[in-house]
């Protein structure tokens, strides 16, 4: 996202009622050079791990994110879109229906499965 869309999706992400906090790890996310990808509702996805760990701010995330990160290399998910109300305003941040934690995933770090 160049310095103009940027500011054009804080405007618009404020306006939905999205947090700054969410609205600034979405364009964090974006920036990474990774596309969003469509997914809907049961489609079926690994976590690409390598891209996730490549990120520079994944050694200040969670402890237990990336335990989970790292110990579910190759495992299948399936999509499940968050209902909470700011998140829901955001279509490329999903969670996995098989994760207990419910951690949040950009769409651009999961690889969908064909089947």
């Amino acid at each position: 996202m160049n310095r103009s869309q940027t500011r054009k999706f804080r405007s618009l992400a404020k306006k939905k009622g999205v947090s700054h906090s969410l609205a600034e790890m979405y364009i964090s996310m974006r920036n990474r050079g990774s596309a969003p990808q469509d997914l809907h509702e049961g489609d079926l996805v690994r976590l690409n791990v390598e891209q996730i760990m490549k990120h520079p701010d994944y050694l200040r995330l969670s402890r237990r994110y990336r335990d989970f990160v790292e110990t579910h290399t190759g495992d299948v998910f399936t999509v499940q879109y968050d209902r909470s109300s700011s998140v829901q305003k955001l279509n490329s941040v999903v969670t996995l229906k098989e994760d207990p934690d419910g951690w949040l995933f950009w769409t651009g770090d999961l690889q969908k499965v064909n089947e």
